[in-house]
């Protein structure tokens, strides 16, 4: 079977490359008028380059920030711990924890 266009297509058909012709040299003309700034792409890139420096900038500051908060809260709870506290080693003999090792001599 073959397939055989539709008459009312084939008449739309020359329509349409009118049409595509027509946009094509509006946007042709268009494009012609429109001039960029002699330094815009100097401008921009030095814009978008200062933009990914701060970015930069503030991620490392925000990392910096955030581990000193966590070593002085790490260092805040090691010093309100007490010495005599064994967190593995258990000196009462409860059963609680692995019982001290005796000291070597």
């Amino acid at each position: 079977m073959i397939d055989k266009a539709h008459p009312a297509s084939e008449k739309a058909k020359p329509a349409m490359d009118e049409e595509e012709d027509w946009l094509r040299r509006a946007f042709d003309e268009l494009a012609c008028s429109v001039s960029a700034p002699p330094q815009a792409y100097r401008k921009g890139q030095a814009h978008w380059r200062r933009r990914a420096y701060r970015r930069k900038a503030l991620i490392a500051t925000m990392v910096l920030v955030v581990v000193t908060v966590v070593c002085l809260i790490g260092l805040l709870v090691l010093s309100k711990g007490s010495a005599s506290t064994h967190v593995i080693y258990d000196d009462n003999r409860t059963g609680a924890g692995i019982p001290f090792p005796p000291a070597s001599s």
